[in-house]
């Protein structure tokens, strides 16, 4: 029979050894910053949460999702390539942070036989108010995404990361009429100029990092 001791230091290694099996199952978390320039403003009726941003004003949009987030739309069919789910998203206008507004998605567009800005990879949060406003703030990426100009088209079913540089790319926060969401009743944008999407380390890897530790403790306090 085992001392307690060896018996939880033992405990500790068949934990780590059977969590690092399984970590292929996990999910893999994506981290994306997107960052831009002022570029636009329109806002006549003062309905943005903010004042127009001074000329050379960075737009900075994060979140992150999980690699096997499971697409909330199946059945759109080959128009629509999928609704993910975010798992958290901000704004920061200069100084300024904007939340999640409430329903937070990421929304990919893949067209049959894309043309000039075809594909869409968009990453979004929104809410509808009860005078039917839209208010919502994005990042959109659009159409060709690849330095000489050649598409790079979306046609996996695979939740992949966005990639850079695309022939649009815009973070805007709207305010939009319904149910005609193209009626634009306010809008600030800017054009992105960086991305990166970064996969995180799943928690499950650093667990047996944290069974490795506490068996060294255990073993050097038995050494004592």
């Amino acid at each position: 029979m085992l001392r307690p001791i060896t018996a939880a230091v033992a405990l500790a290694f068949v934990g780590a050894s059977a969590l690092l099996s399984c970590a292929r199952a996990y999910a893999e978390s994506i981290s994306v910053v997107a960052v831009g320039e002022f570029a636009s403003h329109y806002d006549p009726d003062g309905l943005l949460p903010f004042s127009e941003p001074t000329p050379g004003t960075t737009f900075t949009l994060e979140f992150t999702y999980e690699s096997t987030a499971p697409d909330m739309n199946p059945d759109a069919g080959d128009f629509y390539q999928g609704f993910y789910a975010i798992g958290s998203i901000s704004l920061t206008i200069g100084d300024e942070l904007f939340p999640p507004l409430g329903v937070q998605r990421i929304y990919i567009l893949h067209l049959s036989e894309p043309g000039v800005g075809g594909d869409t990879w968009r990453a979004e949060t929104f809410s509808v108010h009860a005078d039917n406003r839209l208010e919502t703030f994005y990042m959109r990426l659009h159409g060709a995404c690849a330095p000489e100009g050649g598409s790079c088209p979306l046609t996996s079913d695979a939740l992949v990361p966005p990639t850079w540089p695309y022939t649009s790319a815009e973070i805007a926060y709207s305010i939009n009429d319904l149910p005609n969401e193209s009626a634009i009743l306010a809008k600030s944008s800017a054009n992105v100029m960086s991305l990166t999407a970064i996969p995180l380390l799943p928690t499950a890897l650093l667990l047996p990092t944290a069974f490795a530790a506490v068996a060294w403790r255990v073993r050097r306090r038995a050494a004592a």
